[in-house]
């Protein structure tokens, strides 16, 4: 069965997700905390899988890593990306979820280590960065703070949990911002803006130097992802599978920058698209301009039967021929299929 587009999206983001060295772009590129700037991808973990039995209301854009600080404790981040057009109420109660559960599952990690561990009074809990990546064209409006998805927050505020998820939202960084950012990940992002064939002529602002420093600075063993990446993106966007694949050998042979030179071919296969999409709205107006006349002849054609049937019943086939202007034999005709 094929994918959904918003099935390709998550296959997309979870692949990107999925690698340490595109997760730590993405932290690098959009989290920014100081005490993450000497993290490399040995240091991170993922441990998604530990939580897809715990009954939280997972989807397959979540990802739960455990980033192992040097010479300090570690921390966690629990990552979503949203790709529905219709915003998600219940997004703060699904980091409650997780937090609860990398939480629980921390304790018995520390009480395996040092039995009793959570019990002392120096024991404590590790900090959790939730952030949700939004793709959708919507505005964002559901709360921040799981504290406003509480009734009477205001009477009981200090027995309800406050804590903010971070929200990246793509519709708020334009092509030129992720330009900036130099790397493979800004590329996947700036593909994945794109919501329709016809748009991807804005790949052709991309400048020269943004490709040139990708040739410079994708390791080889990336280039099987960004291909896989690429292609599902283009796969979203219903582009022909012939033109998916040159893409992807520009992406084997590291020629980033040749890598749309098959826009105008996108152009030429988005227009011959709408002109057979029109060709086919074409042929139904036609075909119900056919079954109207249709309709229409069959209808004279019932009056007419049921006026020779009327001047039958007080004259002769030769008077009613006289009076319909029509050969005998077609009157006889209308009495005989009676």
């Amino acid at each position: 069965m094929p994918h959904t587009p918003r099935e390709i999206k998550d296959d997309g983001f979870k692949i990107i997700l999925g690698n340490h060295e595109l997760f730590l772009q993405f932290l690098n590129d959009f989290v920014k905390f100081d005490i993450l700037k000497d993290v490399t991808p040995n240091d991170i973990e993922d441990i998604t899988e530990r939580f897809i039995m715990m009954g939280i209301d997972s989807k397959d854009g979540d990802t739960v890593k455990k980033i192992n600080l040097r010479g300090k404790e570690p921390l966690y981040i629990v990552g979503i990306a949203e790709h529905q057009q219709t915003v998600n109420f219940r997004m703060s109660f699904r980091f409650l979820q997780y937090s609860v559960f990398i939480w629980h599952d921390y304790e018995k990690e520390q009480n395996a280590i040092h039995k009793g561990a959570s019990e002392l009074k120096a024991f404590k809990y590790p900090p959790i960065i939730p952030i949700v990546y939004y793709t959708g064209e919507s505005e964002w409006t559901s709360p921040i703070n799981f504290i406003d998805k509480v009734y009477f927050n205001d009477i009981f505020e200090r027995f309800i949990p406050k804590f903010e998820y971070m929200l990246i939202d793509s519709n708020n960084y334009t092509q030129e911002d992720l330009i900036k950012n130099k790397d493979i990940l800004s590329l996947f992002l700036i593909i994945d803006k794109i919501k329709r064939a016809e748009q991807i002529s804005s790949l052709k602002d991309i400048p020269q130097a943004f490709f040139d420093e990708l040739e410079a600075t994708t390791p080889e063993h990336l280039k099987k992802l960004v291909r896989e990446v690429v292609a599902m993106f283009l796969t979203k966007l219903d582009i022909p599978e012939e033109d998916r694949d040159k893409v992807i050998n520009k992406i084997m042979t590291r020629r980033f920058s040749e890598m749309f030179g098959l826009i105008d071919g996108y152009s030429v296969v988005e227009t011959r698209r709408q002109a057979k999409a029109e060709a086919e709205r074409e042929r139904d107006e036609e075909k119900r301009r056919a079954d109207e006349a249709e309709r229409q002849w069959q209808e004279a054609e019932r009056r007419l039967k049921l006026a020779i049937k009327t001047l039958l019943k007080g004259n002769t086939i030769t008077e009613v021929a006289i009076i319909m202007n029509m050969p005998e034999k077609d009157i006889e005709k209308v009495v005989h299929d009676e």
